[in-house]
């Protein structure tokens, strides 16, 4: 093997193979980067491959003689990270000689024969644009499980049936999901789960490339390949049936907030400061009538905060409403809206409330589960407004204050018994949202699955 190759060409390629190695590899041959030299084509390839995720990254190079060498990949990374300009690469027996202008690096190789073979995909496959794929992956993995004892719910699922197509995700807390349409039918359905841990380089490689580009999937039973210009992904899948989210997505609502994404942003950080450590709880109280939502956190024998904040209301009711969220979850749900403009729907307090983008390449929406919050949590009069919240207004009346941890059929057992209580409140829920203001398509049409 000898060949010659610009030193950020090189860099490039070993920060995509680099993805898929192991901090601490269980054989040291899963630490390597397989690198191929290709005198006919004029390539140069890299491929790692940890036999959960496989990265293969190719570019041009200046190839005089056709090799192959299996080398450390952390220590070959670091190694070309510190040199500049031009490089030659020499392979004598198993030595790997990089010269550059300065000097010389000599870097042992091992068998590329135990290098262990990439998967490759089946015959489905389904081709989508880099920027709509991306956007789902943002859109879900914040919601993906980190609790390895559940291991299906720790990746996102992605759904292809006919003519549209899904990804989502839950922490057995809150949902993401996101759906959009095909461009063309797909003869059979498809369903697959991906990690989180893969996930989360994969999208730092599809960040990497042209919004205009795409990508290619193609799947069996053990393994989806993603292949994208020049870069070809592998990735293991999850076992096990994933819980179906779309059933726990209520189709009308009582109430729809509107408000501007970055105002709602920053109005949760200067809050966060005061909240419980712990149980990291946000009040909102969502006035109907002065359009006005007011943020209230506060800390045992420390202090409170509140900020006030301009919101639009499409309700059938002027009631006011507090809801209790848990503080991250609603932030994470707010942060990876992809517009200016969001949309907060509920039916009331004890149910879960959507977060949607208002527009979008990609029906959006982050399902977050109310927090329960024990009496005496009392609210003073904000400066600058003139919102009048009493104690009976602005309580939600609990035993005490805790989060809704349920597993994903609980939350589903939840959200049914919810909906079919018979009382009052049910009824108009179950009602076609009315109000002053439509801006949007029908709840239900927000989640197309």
């Amino acid at each position: 093997m000898n060949f010659t190759i610009e030193q950020d060409k090189l860099s490039q390629l070993l920060d995509a193979a680099s993805l898929a190695i192991p901090t601490r590899p269980t054989d040291p041959i899963l630490g390597a980067i397989l690198l191929v030299a290709d005198a006919e084509t004029q390539t140069l390839s890299a491929t790692s491959f940890n036999l959960s995720l496989g990265i293969h990254s190719k570019t041009k190079a200046n190839i005089k003689t056709s090799g192959v060498a299996a080398l450390p990949g952390k220590l070959l990374a670091d190694t070309i990270g510190y040199l500049k300009g031009e490089l030659c690469f020499e392979l004598e027996e198993r030595t790997c000689i990089i010269s550059h202008s300065s000097g010389k690096r000599r870097i042992q190789s091992f068998n590329p024969g135990e290098f262990p073979q990439l998967p490759t995909g089946g015959d489905r496959s389904i081709t989508l644009p880099v920027k709509k794929f991306l956007v789902a992956i943002r859109a879900t993995l914040f919601a993906a499980s980190r609790d390895e004892t559940k291991p299906v719910i720790t990746g996102v699922n992605f759904k292809f049936e006919r003519d549209r197509w899904q990804a989502g995700a839950t922490d057995s807390h809150r949902l993401a999901l996101v759906s959009a349409a095909f461009d063309t039918d797909i003869a059979e359905n498809i369903e697959f789960t991906v990690s989180y841990k893969n996930l989360q380089e994969i999208e730092k490689i599809l960040s990497t490339k042209s919004e205009n580009s795409t990508c290619t999937l193609q799947f069996n039973s053990n393994f989806v390949e993603f292949n994208l210009p020049n870069t070809r992904i592998t990735s293991r899948l999850l076992e096990g049936e994933f819980p179906k989210l779309d059933s726990l997505i209520p189709t009308s609502f009582q109430h729809e907030f509107y408000i501007d994404k970055a105002a709602l942003e920053t109005g949760l950080r200067r809050v966060a400061t005061l909240a419980e450590k712990k149980s990291k709880t946000v009040k909102t109280i969502w006035d109907v009538k002065n359009q006005q939502l007011t943020l209230y956190t506060e800390s045992t024998d420390v202090g409170n905060a509140i900020e006030s904040l301009i919101i639009k209301v499409n309700s059938t009711s002027d009631e006011q409403i507090g809801i209790g969220f848990n503080l991250t979850y609603l932030a994470e749900a707010v942060k990876y809206v992809t517009t200016d403009e969001i949309v907060i729907k509920s039916n009331g307090a004890s149910r879960p409330a959507i977060v949607c983008p208002v527009g979008g390449i990609l029906n959006q929406l982050t399902l977050v589960m109310p927090v329960l919050i024990s009496s005496g949590y009392e609210i003073d009069k904000p400066a600058n407004t003139n919102t009048t919240l009493d104690r009976s207004e602005s309580e939600v009346d609990a035993a005490e204050t805790q989060s809704s941890n349920l597993a994903p059929s609980e939350v589903a057992e939840t959200v049914a018994q919810v909906e079919s209580e018979p009382s009052s409140e049910t009824s108009e829920i179950a009602q076609p949202t009315k109000g002053k203001r439509n801006r949007q398509s029908k709840p239900k049409a927000a989640v197309t699955v």
